[in-house]
């Protein structure tokens, strides 16, 4: 049997949890009591149960998300485009664009890391809005990213390129009162019915580093036949 205080202690939680007055609880029979307690004891365990299930899968998915996301400019990252792109490249016609930062090693060096920072960011946030909503923005490694376009024409791929080039080109990044010019090279590549669509990616890169073998600043186009 237990101590007045732990008999009190009891009366005094179920009373809460049942919300009735603490001497309508006290004149139940212990039995009573003790069975309401279980019942009571065992919905608080389901309920810190079905909290801790919530909190661990919210976790999960910042986590998956985060594997998913480039943490500097919020666009998808290398394993988040890949994955939409073998979906993607299986029912569209598809065209990719890689772009990367002309002398980006240069900005680093001369205006520091912080500047190279926020100008990759820029030009990320730049890159995202020339392009539809439908179409997939990564970034895909260092100062290079990918542009994945659906169900794009033959005819209309090499304007986006353009667009792509003229929307980062067309006027310097403004950081902490630094102006510091940007400019980029884009290599395009086109795919018909999905096929190979990872392999669009090496034709892109292809084409872009003629890009910047060519000078920079500048698109070059290639195709997956």
């Amino acid at each position: 049997m237990g101590s007045p205080d732990s008999d009190a202690g009891l009366i005094a939680r179920l009373a809460e949890w049942l919300d009735l007055p603490a001497g309508t609880v006290a004149a139940l029979p212990p039995q009573a009591r003790e069975a309401i307690r279980a019942r009571m004891e065992t919905q608080i365990a389901n309920e810190l149960q079905d909290e801790l299930v919530g909190h661990l899968a919210g976790a999960l998915g910042h986590y998956m998300d985060a594997a998913r996301t480039d943490q500097l400019t919020g666009l998808l990252n290398r394993r988040g485009l890949a994955e939409q792109l073998l979906e993607l490249g299986r029912r569209w016609t598809l065209g990719v664009m890689m772009a990367d930062v002309d002398g980006f090693k240069l900005i680093n060096d001369r205006h520091g890391h912080k500047v190279g920072d926020a100008a990759l960011q820029q030009v990320g946030a730049r890159l995202r809005s020339a392009v539809r909503q439908r179409d997939l923005v990564a970034r895909w490694g260092g100062d290079e990213f990918l542009v994945v376009c659906p169900d794009i024409t033959e005819e209309a791929i090499a304007p986006v390129a353009t667009k792509l080039l003229n929307s980062v080109c067309c006027g310097p990044v403004l950081v902490d009162g630094a102006t510091v010019d940007v400019g980029i090279s884009v290599g395009w590549a086109l795919a018909k019915d999905g096929r190979a669509a990872e392999h669009l990616v090496e034709v892109a890169d292809e084409a872009m580093y003629r890009a910047k073998a060519a000078g920079g600043r500048r698109v070059e186009g290639g195709s997956f036949d």
